[in-house]
């Protein structure tokens, strides 16, 4: 079984993230961790890095954050998914969020 969406890097986890990530793999056989900004995609990618084989990273700029993102931002976003389009599985938390 996979969990095909979820945010370990949240920093809700920060205290017992290893935690979290050793009793999802009891149950798991693998989870994608989805970064939604710049700065959660490189923690994404560190995580699947740290636990290869276990983790993997999906990229992307959550829609409500993006609406408000300078045009330097999205570049970057845009540019970090190409640099490591090897390294990622998906792009994920992209598109239309009608929750707000």
């Amino acid at each position: 079984m996979i969990d095909t969406h979820c945010h370990i890097d949240f920093k809700d986890f920060d205290e017992d993230r290893e935690d979290v990530i050793k009793r999802a793999k009891d149950k798991l056989d693998n989870v994608v961790v989805s970064g939604y900004s710049n700065d959660s995609n490189m923690d994404v990618l560190q995580l699947s890095k740290d636990y290869e084989g276990f983790i993997y990273p999906t990229f992307g700029f959550h829609p409500v954050s993006s609406q408000n993102a300078t045009d330097e931002e999205i570049s970057i976003a845009h540019q970090n998914i190409v640099n490591h389009l090897d390294e990622i599985v998906a792009i994920g938390e992209v598109g239309m969020d009608y929750f707000y």
